[in-house]
C-alpha cells in the first residue's frame, strides 16, 4: 500500500531562515544549495531536505510521531538549533565548538523525549528502503547541566553599623576582621575620610571645603569653583585661590597619621598591599615609610606603592618648562602666580648671548583641577591595567563616595575582577556615603562608620 508523504516541514536554518516557498522539490533540483557543497550547514541541510540520492520523498512513523518542534531560542553562538534525524537528540548544534553535532546549550535537555532516538535506516543503498517498525525508547529523566565549573555560589552583602556602641550584631566585624588578616594582594581606593580626624577637612560633605569657601568668599558661587581650571582666568579667582593654597598647606604640614594611615602602613610593611591609589592631596599617606610614590609617575613597572590619582600638595610645577620642584607656599600671594625660577635663569642666560626670549613660566601647586588634564592619567592607566592582571584578592574602598567618573569607573572594574575569585572580597568603610546600586551589587561588606574604628580594631586584634 502506497503512503501518503508528510506534509513539509519548515527548516530552521543557523544563519538563515528559509522560506518554506524556496525549499528545493526532489524532483525540480536546483542548484540553489549544491549537492556537492562542502560547507557542513549546506551538508547538514542537503541531507536533511533531500536524503540519499536519488530517494523520493517519503514518510515513516517516527516522522507522524514527532512532536512540535521547541522554540527557537538561540544557542551559545546567537544561531537557532534545527532538528536533524543524523545528530543526537535530533538537534544539530549552533556552537561549531561542540562535538560530534550534539548542542552545548540547555537544549541537550530535549533529548529525553522517546523521538530524539531514531532507528537506522538500512543501509541496502535501495531508493524505496522503508524504515523499520519505531519502538519507543524508555524516557530518561535529564541529566545535570554541562557545566564543568559549576553553578557560582551566591554571594551575599554583609552590612555593619559602627555608629551602634557596641554594634548590633559582631559576627560581621568579627568576618571583616578575619578576611583583612588572611588577604595578601589588597588594592585600597582611599578618599578624604581617611584624613578628617587628622583635621584635614573634605571636599564635598556639607561641613567640607567647597561649602565653608562658598560661604566666606561672596566673589564666587560655589567653593569648587576655586578648583577648576578656569581659576586663573580672573585675579580675583587667583588671589583666592591662593589664599587656599597656603590653608591648606599649613593644615597639611601640621597633620598627624591616622589610625587608617597607620594600617596602610602596616599592611605595605607585611607586603600585603598591592596598591594604595588615593584622591588626597594631603601628603600624609606617601610620608609614611612603604607608601612612597614617584613624581611624575612612571608609565612602566615598576610603579610606586601609593598612585596619586589627583597629585599632592607637596609639589609645585611649571606651567612652560614642566619643572617640578617641592612647594613653597609663602610664594603663593596675591593675583599673580609666582614666576618660574628654573625660566628665569635659562632667560637670563639667552639675554646675555644675545637669544631671544622663550618666555617665563608661572608655577602651580601640582595636583589635578577639574577640567584640567591629568598629566598622570596615562601612567595610572597602565598601572591599573598591571594591578588587575595580578588578581588582587580583596579591595576596599574607603573614605570617598566615588563623585568622580573616572574613579568610579575604576573601583568598578576592580571589584567586578575580585568578586570573580572564590575567595575574593570586597569592602566599603564610609560613615555616611552609600554605595551606588552597580558598585553595592559587588560588595561583600559595607560598614557604616568612621574608618579609624575599623583600623584601630584591626591593630589591637592583629597585634
Amino acid at each position: 500500500m502506497q503512503r501518503t508523504p508528510p506534509p513539509q516541514r519548515t527548516v530552521t536554518d543557523p544563519l538563515n531562515e528559509i522560506d518554506p516557498a524556496n525549499i528545493i522539490d526532489p524532483n525540480q533540483r536546483s542548484s540553489r544549495l549544491p549537492l556537492t557543497s562542502t560547507h557542513p550547514q549546506h551538508a547538514s541541510l542537503t541531507h536533511l531536505l533531500l536524503g540519499n540520492i536519488g530517494e523520493e520523498p517519503r514518510g515513516s512513523r517516527r516522522d507522524q510521531m514527532r512532536s512540535p518542534t521547541p522554540p527557537t531560542t538561540p544557542g551559545l553562538s546567537g544561531g537557532r538549533p534545527i532538528r536533524s534525524p543524523t545528530s543526537p537528540g535530533g538537534i544539530v548544534s549552533c556552537s561549531p565548538s561542540s562535538a560530534g553535532g550534539r548542542s552545548e546549550s540547555s537544549w541537550e535537555g530535549f533529548a529525553d523525549s522517546p523521538e530524539e532516538h531514531p532507528q537506522r535506516r538500512e543501509r541496502s543503498g535501495s531508493p524505496m528502503n522503508i524504515d523499520p517498525p519505531h519502538t519507543p525508547t524508555p524516557s530518561r529523566q535529564p541529566g545535570p547541566p554541562n557545566n564543568p565549573r559549576g553553578v557560582p555560589k551566591k554571594r551575599t552583602t554583609a552590612r555593619l553599623d559602627l555608629l551602634q556602641s557596641p554594634p548590633a550584631d559582631l559576627k560581621p566585624l568579627k568576618d571583616l576582621l578575619e578576611m583583612l588578616r588572611s588577604k595578601n594582594k589588597i588594592v585600597v581606593i582611599a578618599g578624604a575620610g581617611i584624613s578628617t580626624s587628622a583635621r584635614i577637612p573634605n571636599f564635598r560633605s556639607r561641613s567640607g571645603l567647597f561649602q565653608n569657601l562658598g560661604k566666606d568668599h561672596k566673589g564666587i558661587s560655589a567653593g569648587k569653583d576655586l578648583f577648576d581650571a578656569s581659576v586663573y582666568q580672573t585675579e580675583e579667582s587667583v588671589s583666592l585661590f591662593h589664599d587656599t593654597v597656603r590653608y591648606l598647606s599649613e593644615l597639611t604640614r601640621k597633620a598627624r597619621p591616622t589610625n587608617f594611615h597607620l594600617l596602610l602602613a602596616k599592611l605595605a610593611k607585611e607586603g600585603r598591599l598591592l596598591r594604595l591609589y588615593t584622591q588626597n592631596i594631603d601628603g600624609i599617606d606617601v610620608a609614611l615609610e612603604g607608601l612612597n610614590t614617584q613624581v611624575p609617575l612612571p608609565e612602566k613597572d615598576p610603579w610606586p606603592k601609593t598612585i596619586q590619582l589627583h597629585g599632592g600638595f607637596d609639589k609645585m610645577v611649571c606651567s612652560k618648562c614642566h619643572g617640578i620642584s617641592p612647594l613653597q607656599a609663602e610664594k603663593f600671594i596675591g593675583p599673580e602666580p609666582p614666576a618660574c625660577p628654573t625660566c628665569l635663569e635659562n632667560d637670563r642666560g639667552r639675554k646675555e648671548a644675545g637669544k631671544r626670549s622663550h618666555g617665563i613660566g608661572t608655577l602651580r601647586p601640582r595636583m589635578v583641577l577639574y577640567n584640567q588634564h591629568n598629566p598622570d592619567g596615562e601612567a595610572i592607566g597602565s598601572c591599573v591595567s598591571a594591578g588587575l592582571r595580578r588578581r588582587p584578592d580583596a579591595v576596599i574602598v574607603v573614605g570617598t563616595a566615588l563623585s568622580v567618573p573616572a574613579v568610579r569607573r575604576t573601583t568598578q572594574d576592580m571589584c567586578a575582577t575580585v568578586r570573580d575569585r572564590r575567595n575574593g572580597m570586597n569592602i566599603w568603610i564610609n560613615i555616611d556615603s552609600e554605595p551606588r546600586q552597580q558598585l553595592a551589587n559587588l560588595l561583600d561588606f559595607v560598614v557604616k562608620g568612621p574608618c579609624d574604628k575599623v583600623a584601630q580594631l584591626a591593630l589591637q586584634t592583629w597585634d
